[in-house]
């Protein structure tokens, strides 16, 4: 299953962008329409020769996982747990968050490097041996950082995860 957060690219200069803030920092809120076991997050921008300014581009960004329904953080291991301290920002928060209702995860952090080469650049979640063994049912992708504008822009961002009826459950 894949999950498109924000559509690809057609044309250079096709892509969105947040509104003015401080360091450039964005949140981007996905609630999935079937829950999936979260197996990478790919973030895409475009060649820093081919920008007129590379400053808009994602630097440092966070995952936060919405755990899907029935799961709560004291029934996931605990290594994912501790993985809170990955992410630099707050657990989400919503308007309606219901503390009994909604857990977060943090499910990592990521360094989007605007000189590499590779303008595709992911963060595998399978870091611990193995797709993590707890289904999400939403996501939260924090740009913490950017290049150095006011604001951020995103090219392509992209979730990839399993069904539980793909893993057999």
């Amino acid at each position: 299953e894949v999950v498109q957060l924000v559509e690809p690219w057609a044309e250079l200069g096709d892509c969105w962008c947040s509104a003015p803030v401080f360091k450039g920092r964005l949140s981007l809120a996905v609630f999935l329409g079937h829950a999936i076991h979260p197996e990478q997050l790919i973030i895409e921008h475009i060649p820093k020769p081919a920008t007129l300014d590379f400053s808009t581009a994602p630097k440092n960004i966070d995952i936060w996982a919405h755990l899907a329904e029935g799961l709560t953080l004291s029934r996931i291991p605990q290594v994912w747990r501790q993985n809170s301290a990955a992410c630099t920002s707050p657990k989400p928060y919503m308007a309606d968050d219901h503390s009994d209702k909604e857990e977060w995860v943090c499910l990592g952090a990521m360094r989007y490097d605007i000189d590499s080469l590779e303008v595709t650049q992911r963060l595998d979640f399978r870091s611990y041996g193995q797709v993590p063994p707890f289904r999400i049912d939403g996501a939260v992708v924090r740009v913490t950082e950017n290049y150095g504008a006011g604001y951020t822009c995103l090219y392509h961002v992209r979730l990839e995860g399993m069904r539980g009826d793909e893993l057999g459950e």
